[in-house]
């Protein structure tokens, strides 16, 4: 663990690379459905061993494989290519920034039962009541807070400085200066809980804030930590309570887990086992502190839950009035073929979702709204010599998948 944060410094730090590159319980819903033939089964594994064996050739050393499940209108799919023995639809792994989709439909869910504006300033009150979203205090005083809204943090569009993907500057008079905040703490103490409250004020107390336009685009975790803070302060109830109650539990996701405490390490069997590729080797990952990720990247989860969710989601079905879905979906641009909503990325070729990445794990999750159609790619493998590539590799295995079941 030290290792990693040492040389790589912020697990998370793939994310806002992977833009640039790509341009780049029971639910009504499925009870129709029906598991795809083993003869379709048999081609997807197939195309996910093509993909996986021209893609690792250049990667000597490289462990780790590709598992999908796919949900459409009649039939789910799953297919697995190199993963361990007995590895199946239903092992956890580690959904990185897959988590913001979650904190998006959380903050919209309390737009839509009239407990928040998303078009309201940070220092605005609440509806109903006489206190702002952030308390008014010293260690709550991040830069624009008068000024940015939720909606410009959920775009990712507030020019919040991000703690995990980007050094603190020389000029501050701190000893982790030139450092990154997470790695510089967690390097010393891997096991310590980084909280949502030590995160924003460590962005508070030193004035931090990229030299950027307000509305510009800028990936930021840390943003989605002050949106966590926002659905606290607003439903009186922690972030993993709240997603977990009004989320998690209704739509049938009983095995989806929010880790918030940096003890909270090892994910519960049945689990596959990540690896982390650096320096031409590769290095298992049986633990991860994900306490600094609340809201950004902390949620643990199976391949089949998660495409149960992005399937749910974005047809409308997860309990979130349509028009505030079509608002999540609704992207600005980025690139010339990627565009960013609220918590949501559409990505031509593969529809809306969001993408994550953290030690051990590349995951890919999107919905296409054509075909009704929800795809879930993920290598329990992250390289961090060359991620733009692995991305790639997930990004085009999804489109080969869905030419052959949609053809």
């Amino acid at each position: 663990m030290n290792f990693f944060f040492a040389k790589i410094k912020a697990v998370s730090l793939v994310m806002a690379f992977f833009l640039s590159v790509l341009f780049i319980t029971g639910c009504d819903i499925f009870s129709d459905s029906k598991s795809g033939g083993q003869e379709s089964n048999t081609a997807l594994e197939a195309i996910l061993a093509n993909q996986w064996s021209s893609y690792t050739k250049n990667y000597p050393h490289l462990k780790g494989g590709l598992m999908l499940k796919v949900i459409s209108p009649n039939e789910t799919y799953f297919a697995a290519h190199n993963m361990p023995d007995g590895a199946g639809e239903n092992s956890y792994f580690r959904a990185a920034s897959i988590t913001k989709t979650f904190t998006a439909a959380a903050i919209m869910l309390l737009q839509q039962n009239q407990k928040l504006n998303i078009d309201d300033t940070l220092s605005t009150n609440m509806p109903g009541r006489n206190e702002p979203y952030l308390p008014n205090t010293a260690d709550f005083n991040i830069p624009d807070k008068q000024t940015v809204t939720i909606r410009q943090i959920l775009e990712h569009r507030a020019r919040i400085f991000d703690l995990s993907n980007s050094d603190i500057p020389t000029t501050v008079a701190k000893p982790y200066a030139n450092y990154n905040y997470i790695a510089y703490v967690l390097d010393s103490n891997p096991n310590y809980t980084i909280t949502i409250d030590e995160l924003i004020k460590t962005v508070a107390e030193n004035g931090l804030k990229y030299d950027i336009p307000l509305n510009e685009y800028h990936y930021s975790d840390t943003g989605y930590t002050i949106l966590g803070k926002i659905i606290e302060r607003v439903s009186k109830q922690t972030y993993e309570k709240y997603v977990t109650d009004n989320l998690l539990k209704p739509n049938g996701l009983s095995k989806s887990l929010l880790p918030y405490i940096g003890t909270d390490e090892i994910m519960p069997a049945p689990k596959v086992l990540g690896y982390n590729y650096f320096g031409g080797n590769s290095f298992d990952v049986p633990s991860s502190n994900m306490s600094w990720q609340v809201a950004c990247g902390n949620l643990t989860t199976t391949a089949a839950e998660l495409a149960q969710w992005g399937h749910l989601l974005y047809s409308g079905n997860a309990g979130i009035q349509k028009s505030y879905i079509d608002q999540m979906m609704n992207g600005k641009t980025v690139t010339a073929s990627t565009s960013y909503g609220l918590g949501c990325h559409i990505i031509d070729g593969l529809g809306y979702g969001h993408t994550g990445a953290t030690e051990g794990y590349l995951s890919f999750m999107f919905h296409d709204p054509d075909l009704k159609a929800t795809f879930v790619l993920y290598a329990n493998v992250l390289n961090w010599d060359d991620p733009a590539s692995q991305q790639i590799c997930l990004k085009e295995t999804i489109i080969k998948v869905k030419e052959a079941l949609f053809k």
